[in-house]
C-alpha cells in the first residue's frame, strides 16, 4: 500500500489530512506526482514551522522507506536501471533484505566506489535519501533497537536534526580525560558504524546536516573553489583543521565523523578511490567495498597502516609497489589524521589505560602523543610498541609531528624548503630542522618542538630514522647488549670509534655509520638536555655552580669545564670522556664547529674535520681572525692543556717519552680525572733539557709557547701562582680576559719582573717562574716576545742554525757577546734582560738533581761553611759508631766465638 501510495502524496490520506497546511507553507509551488511533495516536505521535516503531527507522518513514511526502496517512487525510478545492471537484488538474498534501502544504497555506493557509473538522477536520490539518514536516527531501526539507554541518557534533549547522531558519535570516542573509557556501548556502536557506512558520510560533507550547519561558512570562504564529492570538501577541510578561522563546532562535528573513518579504510572515499587496486593485492584488503553477506561494517586489517609501510619502504627492484596517487593519498591522509590520537587507532585503541594514567591533563589535540612518548618507558608493552612505531614514522616524515608542524612550518620554508621540493630520502628535513635549530631567525618554539622530537628519539635508536638505517648492523653486532636506548647505543659506538682511533687499529664502525654517529655526538654536545648520562652524572653540579646559565649552545658544558676543578668525581668522570672524545673528533665540538663555522671555511677548508681544531690554533693571532672563534680556541687549549690525554698529537709523539720518564706521575692519578697538567709539566723537564724525542719535544715546544702568551694555558704555573697574580698581576691577569685569547704574555712577564724585584716569596710560585725562563733558554721559539722581538736577526743571522736543541739561543747569546755584529735595538735590550734573569734565576733556583745541589755548594760564596758542616756530620756518625757499636741488639761473646 505504501509503495502504491509512494506517487501522489494524495494518496496517503492520514499524511495528506495531517500536511495540508504545511504543504501550502513549504511546498506550494511543488507539483503533485512522482513523489516530488514527499521529497518536499522530508526536507523541511524539522523545520520550526512544521507541524507535530506533519512531522509524525512524515517520519512514519521515511520509515517505511528505510524497510523498503520501493516505497520511495523517485528513488525506485531514478535509480531502477541501475539496480537491475548491477544486480543489486540478487535471488541469492532474501527479498527482505534486497529491498532495504540499506542494501540499495551500499549496492550503489560499490558500484560508485569501483569508478563505474551510474545515473546521475539516481545519485541525486542517493544523496536525499543518505541525508534524511543522518538527519533522523529514528530512520534506523538498528540504532533505535540498539542505542536507546545511551539516547536516553546522554542524548535524550537533543534535536533530531543529526545531532542526536553526533552525540552518539561522540560517545563512541573515550573523550572522558579522566577515565579514557568509551561511554558507548558494542551493539550501539556497531549499528552507528553501519549508518554512518550506508550513509557514506565522508564522501559527501553536504549528506550530514549537523556537519554542513557548522562548515557551511567556513566551506564558502576557504573550500570555495573545490568540488563537492569523492570525499574532496572533507578532504579541505581536514588538510585546514588547525586554521583559527574554522569555528569549534566545525572542529568537533567534523572530527566526530573522521573519528569512524579512521577506523574504516573504506569510509574514506579518496583513499579508497585511489587505492583499493594496491589495498587488495598488498594488504590483504577485502575485494569488494560492501559485502552483503557481511552484517557489519567489515574493518578488515590495518589497511592504512599497511600501505604506509609500502610507501615508507619504497624498493624501486620489487614490482609490488603501491602506485604514485596511492602514495600520495596515504602520505595525505597520515598527515591529517596526525592531528590527534583519536585518530590513531592502532595507537589509541593500544593506549586507553596508559592515557587515563599519565595524560588526563592533555587535553589539547595532538598533546596526547607527546604525553605517551614523554612516559614511553612506563608505558604498558602492547601501547609501548604502538606509540614506538608512531614515533618512528614521526621522524621519518616531519608532517606527522602536529605539535611540531604547528610552530615550525614557516621554519622548513625558510631552512630546509629544497629538500621538500626534491623530495628526499626520509629524515632529511628533520635533521636540517635541527641543524638549524640556534640559528638566529629559528623560531622558538620551533626550536624547543625540535629539541622534544631530540630528547624523544633518545629513548630509542629506532625513533631517529637515518641513524638506524646507517647503524643497525654495527648495532646489532657491537652494542646489542645495550638495548634500544639511542643514548646508550650512541656511547657504545663511540667507545668503539675512540678505542680503534687510539690504537691505531682498523675502524670497526663502517663509514655510513660514522658520519650518522658524528652527526648524533655534535647534537648531544649541544645541549646537556640531549646527554643524559651527563645530565644525571652533573644534575647537582649544575645547580649549584651553573644554575644561571642558559641551556643550549654547549654553555653549560662551558660552565662545568671552567669549574671542573670542583666538580664532584662522578661529574669529573663522565665530562672528562666528553672532552677526550671531542679531542680525538673536533668535528663533534659544537660550539667549536658553529662559533667558528666562518673561519673553518676560511682557514681551514682543506684540513679535515677531524683534526681542524690544531688548524684554527696557527691562525688565531690573524688581525682578521674572528674574536669569537679565538675565544672557543683559547678555553679549549686551556682545557686542553690540563690533560695530555686531551691533545692527541702530543698523545701520540710522547707516548714513548712519557712511558720513559712520566710513568710515575700517570700510576699516581686516577685515570678517570683530569691530570691538571701534571704529566705535561713533567715531560717539561726532559723538553729543558732536550732529551725528548723529535716530535715530543716539538709538541711540547708548541704547549709552552701558547701558555707563554697566556698563563691560563699553563695550570701548574695558574694554581701555584695564583695569590701572586691575583696580588701582583692584577691589571696584567684583566688584560689576558680582556683579550679574548689574544694575550702577549702580560702576566708571565710580569710574573718574572716581580721575581726580580724579590716580591715573589712563596716557594711554589718561585719555582713555576723560574721554569718559564729555563723553558725559554732551552728554545727561543719557546718565548713567544723573544722570538718575534729578535726574528728578524735570528733569520740574518741565525738561518744556518737547526732549531731545537737551543742551538738558535746560543746563536743569539753569541751575537749579543760579539761586539762585530750588530743586533738589532730592541733585540738587543730584550736579550740582555733575559740574560739577567736567567742569572738571577740561576741564584735562587733550588736545585732539582744531586749533581745540581753540589754545583751549587762548591760555587756558592760559604762553601767552606757548607763543607764543614757536612765534614762534622760524617765524623760525629763515625765516633758514634766506633764508640757504642752495636747499641740496639748486644751479642755475647760465646755467639761472637762461635
Amino acid at each position: 500500500m505504501a509503495e502504491l501510495q509512494s506517487d501522489d502524496f494524495h494518496n496517503d490520506r492520514p499524511l495528506f489530512f495531517a500536511c495540508r497546511e504545511d504543504r501550502e507553507r513549504f511546498c506550494a509551488a511543488t507539483r503533485a506526482g512522482n513523489g516530488e511533495v514527499f521529497k518536499c516536505l522530508f526536507r523541511n521535516k524539522f523545520h520550526k514551522d512544521m507541524s507535530r503531527e506533519c512531522r509524525e507522518k512524515v517520519t512514519t513514511r521515511q520509515k517505511l522507506i528505510n524497510l523498503d526502496y520501493r516505497v520511495s517512487h523517485s528513488l525506485a525510478e531514478a535509480c531502477r536501471h541501475d539496480i537491475r545492471s548491477y544486480y543489486c537484488r540478487s535471488d541469492q538474498l532474501p527479498m527482505e533484505k534486497t529491498s532495504m534501502l540499506s542494501h540499495i544504497l551500499l549496492c550503489l555506493e560499490d558500484v560508485h566506489r569501483r569508478g563505474q557509473r551510474l545515473r546521475p538522477e539516481c545519485m541525486a536520490e542517493m544523496g536525499d535519501m543518505r541525508h534524511s539518514l543522518m538527519e533522523d536516527y529514528q530512520l534506523s531501526p538498528e540504532v533505535v533497537r540498539n542505542c536507546h539507554m545511551e539516547i536516553n541518557e546522554h542524548c535524550d534533549s537533543l534535536e533530531r536534526n543529526g545531532k542526536t547522531l553526533h552525540c552518539l558519535m561522540d560517545l563512541a570516542r573515550p573523550n572522558d580525560r579522566k577515565q579514557y573509557k568509551r561511554v558507548l556501548g558494542d551493539t550501539c556502536l556497531r549499528a552507528l558504524k553501519d549508518l554512518i557506512k550506508e550513509a557514506d558520510v565522508a564522501e559527501d560533507f553536504r549528506v550530514d546536516p549537523a556537519l554542513m550547519e557548522a562548515c557551511q561558512f567556513f566551506v564558502d570562504v576557504s573550500c570555495r573553489y573545490i568540488k563537492p564529492g569523492d570525499g574532496h570538501i572533507m578532504g579541505c577541510l581536514m588538510d585546514k583543521l588547525d586554521s583559527e578561522k574554522m569555528p569549534d563546532e566545525c572542529k568537533e562535528r567534523l572530527l566526530e565523523i573522521q573519528y569512524f573513518v579512521a577506523r574504516d579504510f573504506k569510509l574514506d572515499a579518496r583513499l579508497y578511490k585511489k587505492c583499493y587496486k594496491d589495498a587488495k593485492q598488498l594488504c590483504h584488503a577485502s575485494n569488494d567495498w560492501y559485502d552483503p553477506n557481511t552484517a557489519t561494517t567489515d574493518t578488515g586489517p590495518l589497511v592504512l597502516p599497511c600501505l604506509y609501510s609500502r610507501v615508507k619502504h619504497h624498493d624501486p627492484d620489487d614490482e609490488e609497489q603501491v602506485s604514485k596517487d596511492c602514495a600520495l593519498e596515504v602520505k595525505r591522509v597520515m598527515k591529517q589524521r596526525a592531528v590527534s590520537v583519536e585518530l590513531e587507532p592502532r595507537v589509541e585503541d593500544k593506549c586507553l589505560p596508559d592515557l587515563a594514567r599519565f595524560c588526563t591533563e592533555k587535553t589539547e589535540k595532538g598533546h596526547e602523543i607527546e604525553c605517551l612518548q614523554e612516559h614511553l618507558e612506563e608505558l604498558d608493552t602492547d601501547c609501548q610498541e604502538a606509540v614506538g612505531n608512531f614515533t618512528e614514522e614521526e621522524d621519518e616524515d616531519v608532517t606527522l609531528d602536529k605539535i611540531l608542524m604547528e610552530e615550525c612550518t614557516r621554519m622548513i620554508i625558510r631552512f630546509c624548503q629544497e629538500l621538500v621540493d626534491s623530495e628526499k630520502e626520509a629524515g632529511e628535513v628533520m635533521e636540517c630542522l635541527i641543524k638549524a635549530k640556534r640559528h638566529p631567525e629559528m623560531n622558538e618554539k620551533c626550536a624547543a618542538g625540535i629539541e622534544h622530537h631530540q630528547i624523544t628519539s633518545l629513548k630509542d635508536y629506532r625513533f631517529s630514522h637515518k641513524f638506524k638505517e646507517a647503524c643497525k648492523k654495527d648495532v646489532m653486532t657491537y652494542c646489542k647488549s645495550k638495548g634500544k636506548s639511542k643514548a646508550a647505543v650512541v656511547s657504545c659506538l663511540s667507545e668503539h670509534v675512540r678505542n680503534d682511533t687510539l690504537t691505531d687499529d682498523d675502524q670497526r664502525i663502517s663509514r655510513q655509520c660514522k658520519k650518522q654517529l658524528k652527526f648524533e655526538l655534535l647534537q648531544r654536545a649541544e645541549t646537556i638536555a640531549l646527554d643524559p648520562k651527563l645530565k644525571r652524572a652533573c644534575e647537582e653540579d649544575v645547580t649549584r655552580l651553573c644554575s644561571n646559565v642558559s641551556p643550549g649552545s654547549s654553555q653549560v658544558k662551558y660552565c662545568l669545564r671552567k669549574y671542573h676543578k670542583e666538580l664532584s668525581r662522578p661529574c669529573q668522570k663522565m665530562l672528562f670522556k666528553r672532552e677526550e672524545l671531542q679531542s680525538l673528533d673536533n668535528s663533534v665540538d659544537y660550539r667549536l664547529m658553529t662559533v667558528c663555522k666562518r673561519m673553518i671555511k676560511h682557514y681551514c677548508h682543506d684540513a679535515e674535520p677531524e683534526h681542524v681544531f690544531p688548524c684554527l690554533k696557527k691562525f688565531k693571532h690573524d688581525e682578521d681572525f674572528d674574536p669569537d672563534c679565538r675565544k672557543v680556541i683559547s678555553k679549549r687549549q686551556i682545557m686542553q692543556n690540563t690533560d695530555y690525554r686531551l691533545n692527541v698529537r702530543l698523545r701520540k709523539s710522547c707516548s714513548q717519552d712519557i712511558e720513559k720518564f712520566c710513568i710515575k706521575v700517570v700510576h699516581q692519578e686516577k685515570q678517570d680525572e683530569f691530570f691538571e697538567g701534571k704529566v705535561i709539566d713533567c715531560l717539561k723537564i726532559p723538553f729543558r733539557k732536550t732529551r725528548l724525542s723529535r716530535g715530543c719535544e716539538e709538541q711540547i715546544g708548541l704547549v709552552v709557547k701558547s701558555a707563554a702568551l697566556d698563563y691560563r694555558q699553563d695550570p701548574v704555573l695558574a694554581g701555584a701562582c695564583k695569590q701572586e697574580i691575583v696580588e701582583l698581576c692584577k691589571n696584567e691577569a684583566q688584560a689576558i680576559s680582556d683579550a679574548d685569547g689574544n694575550g702577549k704574555g702580560e702576566v708571565e712577564e710580569c710574573l718574572k719582573l716581580k721575581m726580580q724585584q724579590g716580591m715573589i716569596k712563596r716557594h711554589a710560585c718561585l719555582v713555576q717562574v723560574i721554569r718559564l725562563l729555563v723553558e725559554g733558554k732551552a728554545d727561543v721559539h719557546v718565548d713567544p716576545l723573544l722570538h718575534e722581538t729578535c726574528s728578524l736577526d735570528l733569520n740574518h743571522y741565525c738561518a744556518d742554525v737547526a732549531r731545537g736543541m737551543g742551538r738558535q739561543m746560543s746563536c743569539l747569546l753569541s751575537a749579543l757577546e760579539d761586539r762585530s755584529i750588530r743586533l738589532s735595538k730592541k733585540c738587543r735590550k730584550m736579550l740582555s734582560e733575559r740574560v739577567e734573569l736567567w742569572e738571577y734565576a740561576a741564584k735562587v733556583a733550588p736545585p732539582e738533581t744531586a749533581k745540581e745541589l753540589w754545583d751549587q755548594i762548591v760555587g756558592s760564596p760559604s762553601r767552606m761553611y757548607f763543607l764543614g758542616i757536612i765534614v762534622a756530620v760524617i765524623l760525629t756518625m763515625f765516633t758514634v759508631g766506633m764508640c757504642c757499636g752495636r747499641v740496639t741488639k748486644r751479642v755475647s761473646a760465646s755467639a761472637k766465638n762461635k
